[in-house]
């Protein structure tokens, strides 16, 4: 938090800080959403980080820091969530990152579709290409590009989940396995929320 303060973005509830100074005009970036999460079997209230808007602000407000640089950390907190009412942040829109960034929470993350992707048109001309981009989180759960809030409520067959490609290194809490209680393993350390049915799971550093 005390990075984001100096050359960081600091988000609060729906309100943004930029540089340690509140920057209304920067709330465009956010939204709220509420949906069911199936895994922790209650509705959860997310604040929705913009990814693309964040982008079109960097480029077009480089003074909201002041006399610094931005330093590539986002940090994110929603002040209602407690381990009775697990709300958090969600990444949305982020399929180009522009440059390097941390975004860092003490909740749950979701991201939310195809994040952080190379993107190469039929001339082999790069319209973008991943950045080193890391997710520090209590929990991380990835939504396909196929969710919809709509139906989070519905049965796991109808919330089918489809190819969907995140580039991020995860720094997320787990739960240790103790004797005979399975922690879960490598395989549950992002959650998942969605039918993934067939597809291949691949986690590995960008």
């Amino acid at each position: 938090d005390g990075k984001a303060q100096e050359c960081g973005i600091r988000i609060q509830d729906t309100q943004v800080y930029v540089a340690g100074v509140r920057q209304a005009s920067w709330d465009v970036i956010l939204s709220q959403s509420t949906f069911r999460d199936a895994r922790e079997g209650r509705n959860v209230t997310v604040t929705n980080v913009n990814v693309a808007t964040l982008n079109t602000q960097l480029t077009n407000n480089p003074g909201a820091f002041g006399g610094c640089t931005f330093n590539g950390l986002v940090y994110a907190t929603r002040m209602d969530a407690t381990p009775a009412s697990p709300n958090g942040i969600r990444l949305i829109n982020g399929v180009d990152v522009k440059q390097n960034m941390t975004f860092v929470t003490n909740d749950p993350v979701y991201v939310k579709g195809d994040f952080n992707i190379d993107k190469i048109d039929g001339f082999g001309t790069v319209i973008y290409a991943r950045k080193a981009v890391s997710v520090l989180a209590d929990a991380v759960t990835v939504l396909s590009n196929n969710w919809d809030d709509a139906k989070s409520t519905l049965s796991l067959s109808q919330r089918q989940a489809i190819v969907t490609t995140v580039n991020a290194a995860f720094i997320t809490g787990t739960t240790p396995s103790n004797g005979s209680t399975y922690g879960g393993g490598l395989e549950n350390y992002l959650r998942l929320i969605e039918n993934w049915g067939w597809y291949d799971s691949t986690k590995a550093p960008p």
